[in-house]
């Protein structure tokens, strides 16, 4: 919760102050007070960024707002991390993964990056495998779960 304290003149001061300063401050001491209690809305509307320390965590996102999901691997390899399908339907993801190379080195591993629109609200865990799509019937090399849930606007679920 956030709050304002508004000061108050003691008789001493009003009679220091004149007409003239007083009511020339007003529009300079409205617009603090907007400014702090813009600050004090809550739950950012912005994307919300993941990452494997968020692994078997619960993250809070907003409906229609992004999210940002960033796992380390090595496409080079054959290896790349996708959706699973029995994966959350809150999540919607928006295009193909982004690789983001860790150094200039042919073969280098890196990043890949996801990003997901919150389609829709509820609970559920997104469940992301690490492994090569065209090996069939072998297990992933690396799970990656984190539990959602996703709420109508950044005030509500508290």
């Amino acid at each position: 919760m956030c709050c304002v304290v508004v000061p108050q003149a003691s008789p001493a001061n009003k009679k220091i102050m004149s007409n003239g300063l007083r009511y020339s401050l007003r529009p300079i001491f409205a617009f603090t007070i907007m400014l702090v209690l813009a600050a004090c809305g809550g739950r950012s509307n912005g994307p919300t960024a993941i990452g494997m320390t968020d692994a078997g965590k619960t993250v809070v996102v907003v409906l229609n707002n992004q999210v940002v999901v960033t796992l380390d691997g090595n496409p080079t390899t054959g290896y790349i991390w996708e959706v699973a399908p029995d994966s959350t339907t809150t999540l919607k993801q928006n295009g193909q993964y982004e690789f983001k190379a860790s150094s200039g080195a042919v073969g280098a591993g890196g990043q890949l990056v996801f990003k997901f629109d919150v389609s829709g609200v509820g609970e559920g865990k997104l469940k992301m495998v690490y492994h090569r799509p065209f090996e069939k019937g072998v297990p992933p090399i690396q799970t990656f779960e984190v539990n959602i849930n996703a709420v109508a606007s950044a005030t509500s679920g508290y």
